[in-house]
């Protein structure tokens, strides 16, 4: 018996090929961004050097030596910058090859691991969707009371009634939904 929750604890894992193909695409989208990112600093850092000196010399002296230090260390961080964004140019296209061979060697359990992961997110998203809705119906429920608070109160209290009757129906048949689905499954 002990075996049997590992061997299901196995079988929802996903393979290697799986969380390589991914972890692959993923990067592929991510790596793009990271070159701008780090573009953008590298350019900002520059505009920085030049405001910081600009506000050093606003008494109409300029101290060489703590320039000459700034532009110094500026130089520095700027070199390790274009290091930085050059290897991440160079992982990008290491990434781009990898996704290549992948789909050029098993295309199909390429699609089969990609649509997996596509029904994770989408069930994902419907669960977050239907947390969505009941707080709607929660919130609605709320307004409605509001409305109701400047009612006079013999009139109020059906209504209370009414709109809880329809709560426990709404949230019955939610109950229910996820069995039906299970079901044609």
């Amino acid at each position: 018996m002990a075996t049997a929750p590992r061997l299901l604890a196995e079988a929802s894992r996903p393979s290697d090929f799986d969380v390589e193909v991914i972890a692959s695409v993923q990067a592929q989208k991510k790596l793009p961004e990271a070159i701008t990112n780090q573009e953008q600093k590298r350019k900002e850092a520059e505009i920085e050097l030049a405001r910081v000196f600009a506000r050093e010399t606003r008494n109409g002296v300029i101290d060489a030596e703590a320039a000459f230090q700034r532009y110094e260390a500026w130089r520095v961080a700027d070199e390790r910058a274009a290091v930085r964004i050059a290897a991440l140019m160079v992982l990008k296209k290491k990434v781009e090859l990898l996704v290549t061979k992948l789909r050029k060697e098993n295309a199909a359990a390429m699609k089969a691991a990609l649509s997996k992961r596509i029904d994770e997110i989408q069930k994902i998203l419907d669960e977050k969707s239907e947390a969505d809705s009941d707080l709607k119906d929660e919130m609605a429920l709320l307004l409605e009371e509001i409305k109701r608070a400047d009612s006079p109160p013999a009139a109020a209290s059906g209504s209370v009634q009414a709109a809880a009757k329809r709560s426990k129906k709404a949230t019955a048949s939610k109950k229910r939904a996820p069995r039906k689905q299970a079901a044609k499954k």
